[in-house]
């Protein structure tokens, strides 16, 4: 049986782990880009300790999937497509990464889904009861939004988590940003899952994922389920990895 390393390569960091066994996985370890184009240096010494590992890759950034495949690990990398997802896919051009959550928190709740996940970009999916995917919507992701009101307005506190925690109507300028970050964003991806849901037509389970899902958990209601790592949960499940131990 060979090794089967997950690798999620998106936009500004790369997330890797060992795929223990058929559906499971190790430790996640999360590597940041230093660059555009440009992965960590630590991520390619991890798997050169592992030579004869295969590298099951889902990326959603082409600069960091070419910079992988030229480097003396790419060969090993076996591709997530599209048609790998045992989904229904309705929608055209969605990113693999958006597919592959969304199937994760499907086959976990087998009831229909909504799944937000918090990274460089937000992204809210849904999936039907009958394992149909049926889109969803792309925003600025957390850190993007601070980033841009720190280029754009210089002059306002940084946003934090702890100033937006309070309900009351902000009467200083952090706790105002504060809340016109963390708390907007909670609320107005909450307020987005109704519309899909009633849209949808059915009752839908809600899951939260991403890298900012912890700063963002506790300005939504208790029935989002927390998930971290429902990408390599996905990558550990597909049938391409279950072939592999054939």
């Amino acid at each position: 049986m060979a090794e089967v390393w997950l690798l999620d390569l998106g936009n500004t960091q790369a997330k890797l782990s060992c795929s223990v066994s058929f559906g499971a996985h190790g430790e996640v370890f999360v590597f940041e880009h230093p660059a555009q184009g440009i992965l960590s240096p630590d991520l390619f010494a991890l798997l050169v300790q592992k030579p004869k590992a295969l590298i099951l890759v889902a990326s959603t950034s082409p600069q960091a999937r070419e910079a992988f495949d030229s480097s003396s690990v790419g060969k090993r990398a076996i591709t997530v497509r599209q048609q790998d997802i045992p989904l229904e896919i309705i929608t055209t051009g969605t990113g693999i990464d958006r597919l592959l959550v969304a199937w994760a928190a499907w086959k976990s709740h087998k009831e229909g889904v909504l799944v937000a996940d918090f990274g460089t970009a937000w992204t809210l999916d849904t999936v039907t009861r009958e394992g149909v995917f049926l889109g969803g919507a792309i925003g600025p992701g957390l850190s993007a939004q601070i980033q841009s009101l720190q280029r754009s307005c210089p002059h306002l506190p940084t946003p934090s988590a702890v100033e937006a925690s309070s309900e009351e109507i902000p009467r200083q300028s952090a706790a105002a940003v504060s809340a016109g970050t963390y708390r907007f964003l909670a609320l107005g991806v909450n307020a987005l899952a109704q519309s899909f849901e009633d849209s949808a037509g059915q009752s839908l389970g809600r899951f939260l994922t991403g890298g900012a899902s912890p700063l963002l958990r506790s300005f939504l209601p208790s029935t989002w389920k927390e998930e971290p790592h429902l990408m390599m949960k996905a990558l550990a499940s597909l049938p391409q990895r279950e072939s592999l131990d054939a």
